[in-house]
């Protein structure tokens, strides 16, 4: 009997292995806050919500959006422009466009060589040369099953000092999260929000970045967070 039994638990543990196991994230229906647009990654693989006055996307030649884009500033005191101005306007908003459209296609493509799988910018605040006020999920794939402590760790080298991860519960599933502020060398404080979902051989790990006041990132990131769906 004890024979028997020995058997059965070590099918069963061989069935187990084989089957992928870990952690693994459930399947929920998408829930966006009112005012709030869908972004997906390539073939939907990962989903999440995009706060108004963010786009998804990367940057370009000129910041975030095109200084175009929002025309000419108005002034009553001004003459109108001719038709020949205006279509130069036009011509030259086209062109700006296109340039920085290929532009930040290029910037995608990098950003996917680095395993960032969907990048959202702040459009608030476009400066050009300056760390992008942003949030992204990267993906990483190892040969086995993610553990917690793997998870942690996997992280530690994106904060200036150690961090201590937190639990916590996301629709999809149990995450852990670390959060910090320290001072960049040019004396700007650079704020990071990050959590860590991990699903049998893949960790999602989604970012939010910022040089701004800590408020820009920390208002939504509950809401961000909640809004990630991995199919």
């Amino acid at each position: 009997m004890k024979r028997e039994l020995l058997i059965v638990t070590v099918l069963v543990c061989a069935v187990g292995c084989t089957s992928g196991g870990g952690l693994q994230v459930r399947k929920v229906a998408q829930a966006l806050p009112q005012g709030w647009a869908k972004g997906a990654a390539d073939g939907d693989e990962v989903t999440i919500g995009v706060a108004p006055g963010w786009r998804q996307g990367a940057n370009s030649l000129f910041g975030t959006t095109n200084p175009f884009e929002a025309g000419m500033p108005n002034d009553p005191s001004a003459p109108p422009m001719t038709a020949d101005e205006k279509k130069m306007m036009e011509q030259m908003s086209s062109s700006m466009n296109q340039i920085a459209s290929e532009d930040e296609l290029r910037n995608l493509d990098k950003l996917k060589q680095k395993g960032i799988i969907l990048h959202v910018v702040s459009t608030g605040k476009p400066t050009i040369g300056e760390e992008l006020t942003r949030y992204y999920v990267k993906k990483k794939t190892q040969n086995g099953n993610w553990t917690w402590p793997e998870v942690d760790a996997s992280e530690q080298d994106c904060f200036l000092n150690k961090q201590k991860a937190t639990e916590v519960k996301l629709p999809i599933g149990l995450a852990h999260k670390m959060q910090a502020t320290w001072q960049l060398a040019d004396g700007a404080q650079y704020t990071q929000v990050s959590y860590l979902v991990p699903s049998g051989r893949d960790l999602y790990v989604l970012r939010l970045i910022t040089v701004e006041t800590a408020e820009t990132v920390t208002a939504i990131e509950k809401q961000v967070a909640e809004s990630l769906r991995i199919n």
